[in-house]
């Protein structure tokens, strides 16, 4: 979606106009970069908020359309120390940062696996540690076309991993996930040479999602911000 200077202007506008009218005109007057920090704010509410039910719910699929980012991934050749496979046919891939959410995923087949597996989808199923187990030993839920996905964190890092267990490890070759990303932020003016960054971006940059979500993000950017400035009563 190209930048549209007139789409920042009028967010810039339409937050004043809100934002005066919550705090009753009691509150100091904003920066753009400060009311940049806000929508930022606003924004990653906005999305944290329909992320969840995005498999659920067609309207949430079309509010977080421009979010969602296709990734192959490759297995991890090192992983740290201090994560323990739970099986010796375990599999690591590490998580990109910006991922909130994964919303399908599979995995490739090497181009030296049986014909039948090249040519059969192996289906991901997720499992929890206490369920693990039960699964895994079990011969009818833990198959050849089968792989259990764990989720864990590196707490040296807090590096964000999958371990992937299937049968043979040696036939999977890539990791290929859609993901709800973290959108970029909302900056309403060119912050370069300023010294001042929004999630490390300094350049002017637009809403990602939608124009019709702009209200919903200001209304909440401006709910944050009055709140932060409400004056303080003295009895």
């Amino acid at each position: 979606m190209a930048i549209t200077l007139d789409r920042n202007k009028e967010m810039f506008a339409d937050f004043q106009l809100v934002y005066n009218n919550l705090a009753s005109n009691l509150a100091p007057g904003l920066s753009k970069y400060e009311i940049s920090v806000y929508l930022t704010k606003a924004l990653h509410t906005f999305v944290d908020t329909y992320a969840p039910n995005f498999e659920i719910h067609e309207g949430v699929r079309k509010v977080l359309h421009e979010l969602v980012t296709p990734e192959s991934i490759n297995p991890e050749a090192n992983v740290p120390a201090n994560i323990t496979p739970m099986s010796s046919t375990s599999l690591f891939f590490k998580i990109p940062d910006n991922c909130i959410r994964i919303v399908h995923e599979g995995l490739s087949p090497d181009s030296n696996a049986p014909y039948c597996v090249r040519n059969s989808k192996l289906k991901i199923t997720p499992v929890t540690y206490d369920t693990f187990d039960e699964v895994y030993e079990n011969p009818y839920k833990f198959t050849e076309d089968r792989a259990l996905r764990l989720d864990l964190t590196s707490g040296n890092t807090n590096t964000r991993y999958v371990e992937i267990v299937t049968k043979n490890p040696s036939y999977i070759s890539k990791y290929n996930i859609r993901y709800v990303r973290k959108p970029k932020p909302i900056i309403l003016e060119d912050l370069t040479g300023t010294g001042r960054t929004i999630d490390n971006v300094s350049t002017e940059t637009e809403c990602e999602l939608n124009p019709f979500y702009d209200k919903d993000i200001i209304r909440i950017a401006a709910e944050l911000a009055a709140n932060d400035y409400k004056p303080i009563r003295v009895k």
